[in-house]
C-alpha cells in the first residue's frame, strides 16, 4: 500500500502526464464550488494537449467563476474554450450561448446578441439548447428596442 502511495504522489508531481489528469479529475468531483475553483486556478492548461478536453475545463473554469459572479474572468474562459475548441456544432454554440448569458447579465445587449448569433450559426443537435438560445435571443430583442427608444 506504501508503494501505491508513493506512485499516487508521483504522478500528482508529473503535471505534464495524462494520468496527472485523470487524477485530478477524479479528485475535482468530489470537491464544492470553492474548492473546485481554487483547484482548477491551479491547473496548468498548457500542458493539456487533447483540445477538447482542453476546452471543456475552460468551460468548467467559467462556470466556476459566473457563479462565483467573476463575469469578465468567467467571458475570459468561455472564449479560450472557444479558441481551443470550436467546432461550430453543440458545444461551440453552448460556448457562445454561455457569453451571450453573461454580457445579458452584464446589461449589454449588444455584445450578447453577438454571441447569441453566433450560436445560431452552429449546427446544433440539442433541441433544449436551441429552445434556451432562442429564449434569450427574445430577450435581448426586448432590451435593444428599450434602449433605441430611449
Amino acid at each position: 500500500q506504501d508503494v501505491i502511495q508513493e506512485k499516487l504522489k508521483d504522478i500528482r508531481q508529473d503535471l505534464d502526464s495524462n494520468q496527472y489528469l485523470l487524477s485530478f479529475l477524479s479528485d475535482f468531483q468530489s470537491l464544492n464550488d470553492l474548492e473546485k475553483l481554487s483547484s482548477i486556478k491551479k491547473l496548468d492548461f498548457k500542458n493539456i494537449d487533447d483540445s477538447y478536453l482542453k476546452s471543456m475545463l475552460y468551460k468548467v473554469y467559467g462556470d466556476l467563476l459566473v457563479d462565483n459572479e467573476d463575469l469578465d474572468s468567467g467571458i475570459e474562459m468561455y472564449d479560450n474554450a472557444l479558441r481551443v475548441f470550436n467546432n461550430k456544432k453543440t458545444f461551440s454554440a453552448l460556448l457562445n450561448y454561455k457569453i451571450a448569458s453573461v454580457y445579458k447579465i452584464k446589461d449589454q445587449p449588444i455584445e450578447s446578441k453577438k454571441y447569441v448569433d453566433l450560436a445560431l450559426d452552429c449546427e446544433i443537435s440539442n433541441s433544449d439548447l436551441v429552445r434556451e438560445i432562442n429564449i434569450l435571443d427574445s430577450r435581448i430583442a426586448v432590451s435593444l428596442s428599450k434602449s433605441t427608444k430611449l
